[in-house]
């Protein structure tokens, strides 16, 4: 490999690893999002069984 290649590679590998970052916070940002709706769609039904 001459060293354009290698640069290359180098670049790609450093925009990879800041799209696996992203991707996860993106996973954590989800997993948040979901939780706090399944709790309003429980309150939500808690209290139409309460009135």
């Amino acid at each position: 490999m001459n060293e354009e290649q290698k640069k290359l590679i180098k670049k790609l590998n450093e925009d990879n690893k800041t799209l696996l970052e992203l991707h996860r916070s993106w996973i954590a940002y989800a997993k948040g999002m979901l939780v706090i709706g399944i709790l309003a769609v429980l309150i939500f039904i808690i209290f139409q069984v309460i009135n």
